[in-house]
């Protein structure tokens, strides 16, 4: 589900760049899901939670791009080892 999430967030990068921010957001989704499940929550609250994660993840794919052209690497090396030499 999260690579069809990240195509449709970044339909101009090549599969390898899309491969981080999908792998971050299933690994994000797994662990706070499970947190987030083990309490009763109302639809508005599940409604909520849904957006502000869907609004992070877009707002962290769609940087991926000017991380690349800052730094002259591809997409996902980019986003991986920002910062490095």
């Amino acid at each position: 589900m999260s690579t069809v999430f990240v195509a449709e967030a970044l339909p101009d990068a090549d599969e390898a760049t899309q491969r981080l921010p999908a792998e971050l957001i299933e690994a994000t989704l797994t662990g706070e899901g499970s947190s987030f499940s083990e309490v009763a929550r109302c639809d508005v609250e599940i409604a909520s939670f849904a957006g502000a994660m869907a609004d992070m993840f877009c707002g962290s794919a769609m940087k991926l791009p000017a991380m690349a052209a800052a730094s002259g690497r591809p997409m996902f090396y980019a986003a991986s080892y920002q910062g490095s030499a």
